[in-house]
């Protein structure tokens, strides 16, 4: 029989968020496919798609109406221990109202911990206190203890918290890029490549971007990035772009470089130097033999990057289902056929 999830109580009053999850876990930066929700503000976690629950997050917990036939279902299984209730073997619905009644409109003291550490500018004040939000329960706070321990110098226990917090939070971009730091503190470059190149595969999904790339590139060299760029690119069908000699000797932000099937003129660009917003047909072109190139119109910064395809790049994106390549490659066959 697999035991009850026993829940750590966590009220967020600030934003009106109660997080009921199994002790040891946290609702950060989980994988978006492990949350299964009831409601818009209901929400339960697992473990994996499909797999044990871990317990449930509630937004707008003030006005969650538990009753609401809409979450009926958080008043049947799973069921759950909460020991700071004083409750065992009890459905969602009577976690969020036995919190209400105790809680009220304040925070649960782990909070107090938190918001005061996350303020703090002396690194030795905040890393007592989110020792103590560690202490009061709060696994989140193995991340900030580990980053406060990380500027401190404290590169071994630094590894120890946040290589932790890979493990609890694992598709946070952030995250990786401490743990990378940490574990190339100590001496564990092959835990630090892997580590930046996870951040760097979450950054090329959406998430935050960090300064993991340029971490790596000392760690795995150029043709190493170009690997790895390669692969991004293909999985994001171009949205991360290629990797240049020009980006690798470069500590800022350089122009996107492309294959000619995975750009369409008409997408959305932005300029990183002076803010311009507008499409590719509106930049300024330079069309060379094998490549052409879009710089920004406003201040003449390069901002794409394009090369001719090949044929071969041309089957394959017609293969793809892509119709302006299906066209060249007719026009390809019948250009070889010749006049008829």
């Amino acid at each position: 029989m697999v035991p009850r999830p026993r829940l750590y109580i966590n009220h967020l009053a600030e934003y009106d968020w109660l997080v009921a999850l199994e002790f040891g876990r946290v609702d950060d930066s989980q994988p978006p496919e492990n949350w299964r929700g009831v409601s818009d503000d209901f929400g339960f976690l697992h473990e994996k798609p499909g797999g044990r629950v871990l317990g449930f997050k509630v937004l707008d917990f003030s006005e969650f109406d538990p009753d609401d036939p809409a979450v009926a279902e958080i008043w049947q299984r799973p069921l759950f221990d909460v020991p700071m209730l004083g409750l065992a073997g009890v459905p969602a619905g009577e976690v969020v109202l036995a919190a209400r009644a105790l809680l009220g409109d304040g925070s649960t003291v782990n909070r107090h911990y938190f918001n005061a550490a996350i303020g703090e500018l002396d690194l030795e004040e905040a890393r007592s206190l989110w020792l103590g939000c560690l202490q009061a329960g709060d696994s989140m706070a193995h991340y900030g203890l580990g980053y406060t321990l990380y500027e401190l110098g404290d590169y071994p226990q630094a590894y120890r918290h946040l290589r932790h917090y890979t493990e609890i939070a694992p598709h946070g971009s952030w995250i990786w890029f401490w743990f990378g730091q940490a574990a190339e503190a100590v001496g564990e470059r092959d835990e630090a490549i892997a580590a930046y190149t996870r951040a760097v595969e979450l950054e090329a999904e959406g998430g935050e971007e960090t300064d993991a790339a340029e971490r790596l590139k000392p760690l795995i060299g150029f043709e190493g990035m170009c690997e790895l760029r390669d692969r991004l690119n293909r999985e994001t069908e171009g949205a991360v772009g290629l990797y240049s000699t020009a980006e690798h000797h470069s500590s800022g932000p350089s122009a996107k470089v492309l294959t000619y099937w995975q750009f369409d003129r008409g997408s959305a660009l932005d300029c990183p130097a002076c803010g311009w917003h507008g499409s590719g047909d509106q930049a300024d072109m330079n069309v060379f033999d094998e490549l052409y190139d879009l710089s920004c119109p406003a201040c003449d910064r390069m901002l794409v990057i394009v090369g001719f395809p090949t044929e071969e790049e041309t089957r394959e994106a017609a293969s793809r289902g892509n119709a302006e390549a299906q066209r060249e490659l007719e026009r390809i066959e019948e250009t070889r056929q010749g006049p008829r």
